[in-house]
């Protein structure tokens, strides 16, 4: 078979796609680091058209072949859109002329099994969104509770509060708290902008900050904290090494997702050489607080800067090139890797305003 070009489908084009099908072909050994694709739910979620159904099918990328019984797993109509995901999207590609062969017509590269996971990954009773500044490769999260309308904001950008409102306001969504994760240094937060706002309108919207991070907040956090918002839960961990008042909010009692912030990115972890750093603390908040949460966890990082959405704890725990590393390792490289220089660019103006909630007094 001659190599052939499949279209690679963004999470923002999913919504395109119309109840897809499908096809997870990761390696036995990464499908046991990452939740199985079959755990989707069906109906439609968080915006995006759920799959019809998703399945695991073994595929062997040398013969470019799947066994008989493995066929018995795929759509009958030959119409029907196929999204086939891996771990990084070559066998992905594989497993779609394979298909293309076999006959199927509408096939796509979902790429990696996080970003279709994260895309799809949703409840009967909550809604999550993931929205990305270009800018300072910032991701802001809205959750919603789905019987009460109540939502949240994790790290909202000032730049975007318009669109972060007006994404509130597609869903019908009464948003109740704007939670940080830590005083960030490379853009300023929207939380005291959007409180203004909603505030001209009659609206109370409280944020919620780590009390170590001696910022102003209407809500200040520390670990075992509880913010609720209609049947949902986060549970604050404090997870200090970034800055000295990072937390992480844990979603619910089945700890599902986690929002780390900076503590933990997709392959390595906040810098650690300004505004009270200390690799010592992070590399122990890591293991700590958040290594000890199931393997199955979604972990949602604060930035990413090579386009990934998000992780699980257990793909961390063993593939994360910094945080695998004995403790005494991980702090010679993080000395090493950031020694005191080439601070964000927005430093000087981001620090001063996030202190104060994001207004200028």
């Amino acid at each position: 078979m001659a190599s052939k070009k499949y279209p690679y489908v963004s999470k923002s084009q999913l919504a395109q796609v119309q109840n897809p099908f499908v096809i997870d072909v990761r390696k036995p050994e990464d499908v046991a680091n990452m939740p199985p694709c079959n755990v989707a739910p069906l109906g439609r979620v968080n915006g995006v058209n759920s799959p019809k159904q998703a399945v695991n099918v073994l595929f062997d990328p040398e013969t470019k072949s799947i066994p008989s019984s493995e066929e018995s797993k795929l759509p009958a109509d030959k119409d029907t859109p196929i999204i086939v995901h891996c771990y990084r999207g070559n066998r992905a590609g594989l497993m779609c002329e394979v298909l293309e062969d076999m006959g199927f017509k509408n096939l796509y590269n979902g790429k990696n099994a996080a970003y279709i996971l994260s895309a799809f990954s949703s409840y009967s009773n909550l809604t999550i969104r993931q929205m990305f500044d270009r800018e300072s490769c910032t991701y802001t999260y809205l959750l919603m509770d789905n019987a009460t309308k109540s939502a949240v904001l994790i790290d909202p950008v000032l730049e975007l509060v318009d669109r972060d409102m007006e994404e509130l306001s597609n869903l019908g969504a009464t948003l109740k708290y704007v939670l940080n994760t830590h005083v960030h240094a490379d853009h300023i937060t929207g939380s005291g902008v959007m409180k203004a706002k909603y505030a001209a309108d009659g609206v109370t919207v409280e944020s919620v900050i780590s009390k170590d991070s001696t910022a102003n907040a209407d809500i200040l956090v520390s670990s075992g904290d509880v913010i609720s918002f209609g049947e949902q839960t986060l549970e604050v961990k404090n997870t200090p090494g970034h800055t000295p008042g990072c937390v992480s909010y844990v979603l619910n009692e089945q700890k599902s997702h986690v929002f780390c912030g900076d503590t933990i990115l997709i392959g390595g972890c906040g810098r650690t050489d300004f505004q009270g750093g200390d690799a010592g603390k992070l590399f122990d908040s890591v293991w700590t607080e958040l290594f000890t949460l199931p393997d199955e966890t979604i972990l949602f990082p604060a930035h990413d800067y090579k386009g990934r959405t998000c992780s699980t704890i257990g793909e961390q725990k063993r593939l994360n090139p910094r945080l695998t590393k004995p403790k005494d390792e991980f702090v010679s490289l993080m000395n090493k890797l950031f020694d005191g220089s080439n601070y964000p660019k927005k430093l000087d103006a981001s620090l001063p305003a996030n202190l104060i909630c994001g207004i200028q007094d």
